[in-house]
């Protein structure tokens, strides 16, 4: 959702009830916004605001968002502020069905003088290699970022980032199930990289609870040739539909026979699938189960592996 559109509604459902409870607006459940908000946020009709007052009412709304924030400045002195609380990894299927690209997400709010502006709030979607693209009052294409530049930055953070938000939905419980935490010790070769699952990418518990990567892609076209869910992914994994299945995990560490431990919600999984990969026009790859981010660049695991001589 448009982020104009989350703080006008935050700012509009308070204001429509400070006809009938203006006093106890405040601990109404979705309305905590406003203890922090300046008083006449709780007093005033939103449109008999000066501009200056819609400012502050707009930035206590935003800023009620996080509560955790880290800030980064370009060579410019521009200064970044991310709301780390609003970092999303994966972008749910039902949120921002115009987004592209759907990794990570998280908003940023551009800080220019003393004046809260919201055309300044941008979120950034990200595929968490190396391509990114923003939305506010419109949306941006998909474009490369440069491992030096801001949106790379925002994206290392975005993609690695642990989501602490106290508002979190939790995973589903998963207390019976036995982890690979400790790690064990066939586990040697150790690797300690973000990096991606992808279509085809299976992953268990050591109890052998497994879930398979994409197996809701039931089947897609490109062009007009029809192409099958997990298997068309591995001959087409660029494919928009394979993109977007590809789930950001912590690649902990290896095994001699091929076998990968990786992080993933709070826990480790350990990883199967077809070795697979498929070069793209700029030289880099991409490819499954399991993909790593090294050196800024994303390559399959084994490949990392062969090229580290980690391998033998």
């Amino acid at each position: 959702m448009n982020i104009r559109i989350v703080i006008s509604s935050l700012i509009l459902a308070a204001m429509q009830m400070l006809v009938t409870l203006p006093i106890a607006m405040a601990d109404d459940d979705g309305h905590e916004w406003l203890k922090s908000a300046p008083a006449f946020c709780r007093s005033e009709p939103y449109s008999n605001l000066t501009p200056k007052q819609m400012s502050k009412c707009n930035e206590a709304a935003f800023r009620y968002m996080s509560k955790n924030w880290k800030t980064i400045k370009a060579s410019n002195g521009q200064v970044y502020e991310i709301a780390l609380d609003t970092i999303t990894r994966p972008l749910p299927a039902n949120s921002d069905p115009r987004a592209s690209l759907r990794a990570a997400s998280v908003l940023v709010y551009i800080s220019e003088g003393d004046t809260f502006n919201l055309d300044n709030v941008l979120h950034f979607y990200f595929d968490c290699h190396d391509r990114f693209q923003t939305s506010s009052s419109y949306w941006s294409p998909t474009t490369y970022a440069p491992p030096l530049s801001i949106a790379a930055k925002i994206s290392s953070i975005a993609c690695k980032h642990t989501i602490l938000r106290t508002n979190q939905v939790e995973p589903r419980s998963t207390t019976n199930d036995k982890s690979y935490d400790p790690i064990p010790p066939a586990w040697n070769i150790k690797i300690g990289l973000p990096g991606t699952l992808s279509v085809g990418a299976e992953y268990c518990t050591q109890s052998g609870k497994c879930e398979s990567v994409g197996n809701d892609i039931v089947g897609f076209t490109i062009g007009e040739t029809a192409v099958g869910g997990i298997q068309g992914c591995q001959s087409t994994p660029d494919a928009e539909p394979c993109l977007k299945a590809r789930i950001p995990v912590e690649v902990l560490a290896a095994s001699r026979n091929g076998s990968v431990i990786v992080r993933l919600h709070e826990k480790n999984y350990g990883v199967g699938g077809m070795s697979w990969y498929k070069q793209e026009p700029d030289g880099s790859y991409i490819g499954g189960p399991v993909s790593v981010i090294y050196q800024g660049v994303s390559m399959p695991l084994q490949m990392y592996l062969q090229q580290n001589q980690l391998s033998q």
